[in-house]
């Protein structure tokens, strides 16, 4: 069988992971699959090592901002790949919802538009989605969820926006981002707290059109005298960590390493496996990366959210520490690591996430049987072939 996977991008590192979890999943439920991505998600050799095979397809959603959308149709009806039984997943994160434009839901209709009456299967694994209130939005999301084999949110936010336009869909699961369940080599051990934490940037929060204006005036100065508080009252080591290397996100930390009065140490780490590991072996990890913050507390280790949507506070209520969460930077006081430092609340925490980590493994599970029952066609709720 052929799986093809769309909607990531070797750049972010969240989607790394994610690549990274399908191919090791596709591989334990479905052995001797074929996993193929687009070209434009990467680096080939990169894509290569994780064991993946490249179409000849420019695919959603970069693919039909160069392609008209009739040559994109051309090249996946004559794709082998796409012609021959397959499995569609989307590893999206986030893309469709009103913050980005109708045009992802537009590109992706044009893929599925194309692969009609190829037999191929579609479903979209748990990402964040809505709302869908933009003109048109709304309907082109419907004609999306009506072709899919199973349509997986990761937040209860996004599944209720699913709902108001999807009511009668019978394929809607609710299910933890897969990242989640992708464990590291190493554990934090809240009887002896990590010397060194981290914080990590996101380059949105200085975007007007999402941070919106009080993160931009704000953000890079709390990120200072977060690092000031954590050298000097907690005595950790501060490493301001460049997620994504190829966005912003590296101007942010230089910015602080060179504003922050105490020493803070750049880090990039290339691959999204070893930096998970990185967060592991750390006492804290403050930001605004959502698989970043997903990293570190699927691997066990106390969080605080700087965030400009609600699937901030949707990660960190799942794993009972919605306490962390901040939509605003008047909302946050630096004294709030002290507190989270301290033996015994560090302890209380720790013991909280690990409970929730498991419980999102057994979900985890769950989710990969179904999509094991879709390629093999004997997913009967919300059954749908192209």
């Amino acid at each position: 069988m052929n799986v093809v996977v769309i909607g990531g991008h070797c750049r972010n590192k969240g989607a790394q992971l994610m690549l990274q979890v399908v191919a090791s999943e596709v591989g334990r439920i479905l052995p001797g699959a074929r996993l193929f991505v687009t070209p434009l998600a990467g680096s080939p050799r990169q894509l290569h090592r994780m064991g993946y095979r490249l179409l000849t397809v420019p695919l959603p959603h970069v693919g039909s901002r160069l392609f008209p959308d009739a040559l994109i149709r051309c090249m996946v009806r004559a794709s082998p790949v796409l012609r021959e039984e397959a499995l569609v997943l989307d590893i999206s994160g986030f893309a469709y919802s009103d913050q980005f434009g109708i045009r992802p839901l537009r590109n992706l209709n044009v893929l599925l538009d194309a692969l009609k009456g190829t037999g191929a299967r579609f479903a979209m694994l748990p990402q964040s989605m809505g709302p869908f209130d933009a003109p048109g939005s709304a309907e082109l999301f419907r004609r999306v969820a009506r072709r899919c084999a199973l349509l997986c949110t990761r937040d209860t936010h996004s599944f209720s926006y699913v709902g108001k336009v999807c009511r009668k869909e019978g394929n809607v699961r609710l299910y933890p981002d897969i990242t989640l369940s992708f464990s590291s080599s190493k554990k934090t051990n809240p009887d002896k707290i990590s010397d060194y934490c981290c914080l990590v940037p996101n380059e949105r929060m200085v975007d007007p059109n999402q941070g919106g204006k009080v993160w931009k005036e704000h953000y890079v100065d709390m990120l200072c005298s977060s690092a000031e508080y954590l050298h000097k009252k907690q005595e950790k080591k501060v490493f301001a960590v460049a997620h994504d290397s190829g966005s912003e996100d590296r101007r942010i930390v230089d910015e602080v390493v060179e504003k922050a009065t105490v020493p803070v140490e750049r880090v990039c780490v290339k691959d999204p496996v070893e930096l998970k590991h990185f967060f592991a072996g750390s006492c804290l990890v403050a930001g605004s990366r959502f698989h970043a913050l997903a990293s570190a507390l699927s691997s066990g280790v106390p969080s605080v959210a700087w965030g400009w949507s609600h699937k901030y506070g949707e990660l960190f209520r799942e794993y009972g520490q919605e306490d962390c969460v901040f939509e605003s930077p008047r909302q946050f006081d630096v004294a709030l690591f002290g507190r989270l430092l301290q033996q015994e609340e560090y302890a209380r925490r720790c013991d909280v996430i690990a409970r929730a980590t498991e419980e999102k493994k057994k979900l985890l599970e769950r989710l990969w049987e179904e999509i094991r029952e879709i390629a093999q066609g004997k997913h009967q709720a919300g059954f749908s072939v192209l």
